[in-house]
């Protein structure tokens, strides 16, 4: 970041957004003012990593564009919402003169970064219409509909020491700027853990390679928490950190796509796969007992699609109790997949019958690419029918909360703001506002539809 506030122009870079604290000091004192009356500038602090990117483009990086108040900022709003009518527009300027800035920064900041994905789908009309009318009820309209979620992911970093194949997280190892502080983690588990059935330390990168994971996993002792524990990991930390996690009574999903040692280490970049096997069949040991506890969770891609069978029979061999196969969500739609459909089922039927004799049960989705899957045991999928938006949450290193654990992009808003200081902000409340307010009745309103959010179209989650 610059050090001055005299910018006078944004340049390229995120990490170069010019905007501080101290251009906010107005919307913070004076959180009611109507947003008309407030220049972008005063509400740009407020944004996150992703929305530094997504603003500066919007505004071509260009620092004088940012000192317009929104409500002279028609050409903005039009721009943004490509193709949104004049009559709709006119709304939306209008509410703007009624809606105080802290509901702007909470709710309307989030939803101008859900937009362009939206609109792949619906009418710009539709979409602004529709986010509209459910501000307009205010956050009552669902408390009694939507209780807290059963399952809260946390990720504590977004930071990864492995370059996979099939990921973009990419910080060749842990990133203190992209984690999640002990402090935000703890007031997490506190609000969440007594409702929740189940938490997971999962994210957009590897958890066990936080330097004090442990003092994060000690809140959920701290704050009682009874319910199901659960780590996905690529399994590269030393293998203390895992048997430490099993005396805490996690349950690990373990990624593995393999077993054969030079297609694993292509697929997931910076393993090593002698060690990482050694120390999984301590693990498998160590839970003999309880096999449920050692998942592997295995991305079936166009190079390892015969590795189906022989990943159940590794399963067996180092005691775990369950696989479950993802396909790999591609950007073309994999058409890959459905010309070799056969082979897959094929595959899945086999790989069944050998779970049923070495004890391991296997979950597969109910479709792969647009076809069905019509076996047995294949499991439903939210591209079926989804209820994750109703009982699970995402909160990320930033505490943005998103819908799933596919790690869907739409925001339901930020938990904390990290401009205002912490004694001023309320969690609870605020998850509270999120949760029931516009921008997730919008989704929830949207998801199981013929036109769902674009991300959602052949969803895997089991």
């Amino acid at each position: 970041m610059h050090d001055s506030d005299e910018v006078s122009h944004m340049q390229s870079p995120p990490t170069l957004f010019p905007f501080k604290q101290s251009d906010a000091e107005r919307v913070i004192q004076h959180p009611e003012t109507p947003s008309a009356y407030v220049e972008w500038r005063e509400l740009l602090p407020f944004v996150n990593l992703e929305g530094r990117e997504f603003y500066g483009n919007l505004f071509k990086w260009s620092y004088h564009p940012c000192t317009k108040t929104l409500g002279a900022s028609r050409d903005v709003f039009a721009t943004l919402f490509a193709d949104v009518g004049d009559d709709v527009l006119d709304e939306w300027m209008f509410y703007l003169s009624e809606t105080p800035v802290i509901d702007f920064i909470n709710h309307h900041l989030p939803f101008m970064q859900n937009v362009p994905d939206l609109i792949l789908q619906r009418s710009t009309n539709d979409v602004v219409q529709r986010y509209l009318s459910a501000y307009a009820q205010g956050n009552n309209a669902v408390k009694n509909e939507c209780t807290m979620p059963e399952t809260v992911i946390i990720e504590i970093t977004k930071s990864c020491n492995f370059t996979c194949s099939m990921c973009s997280s990419r910080t060749h190892g842990f990133r203190a700027d992209r984690t999640l502080s002990l402090e935000d983690f703890g007031e997490i588990i506190r609000q969440f853990g007594p409702p929740a059935a189940t938490i997971r330390i999962n994210g957009y990168g590897e958890s066990t390679i936080v330097p004090n994971l442990n003092q994060y996993l000690d809140c959920l002792e701290e704050f009682s928490f009874r319910g199901t524990r659960e780590i996905i990991t690529n399994f590269s930390a030393p293998l203390k950190i895992y048997l430490d996690l099993i005396q805490k009574g996690f349950l690990l999903l373990v990624s593995w796509d393999a077993t054969n040692q030079a297609l694993f280490e292509s697929i997931r970049h910076g393993a090593d796969f002698q060690s990482m096997l050694e120390h999984l069949k301590v693990i498998g040991r160590e839970l003999s007992n309880e096999p449920e506890r050692l998942v592997l969770l295995s991305t079936i891609q166009k190079k390892n699609i015969h590795e189906i069978v022989p990943l159940v029979d590794f399963a067996g061999d180092i005691g775990a109790g369950l696989v479950i196969f993802n396909m790999v969500k591609e950007a073309d739609g994999s058409p890959w997949m459905e010309n070799r459909y056969s082979d897959i089922i094929g595959s899945f039927v086999q790989a069944q019958q050998h779970g049923e004799e070495r004890g391991v049960k296997i979950k597969i989705p109910d479709h792969i690419g647009n076809k069905p899957v019509n076996l047995t045991f294949s499991q439903k999928t939210s591209m079926s029918e989804c209820d994750r938006p109703w009982k699970e949450v995402v909160v990320h290193w930033d505490t943005e909360i998103t819908v799933c654990n596919m790690f869907n992009p739409y925001s339901y808003g930020t938990l904390f703001h990290a401009i205002v200081p912490r004694d001023q902000q309320n969690m609870e409340q605020r998850f509270r506002e999120l949760w029931h307010g516009p921008n997730a009745r919008l989704f929830r309103s949207l998801i199981n539809t013929p036109q769902p959010h674009p991300y959602c179209r052949g969803c895997y989650f089991m």
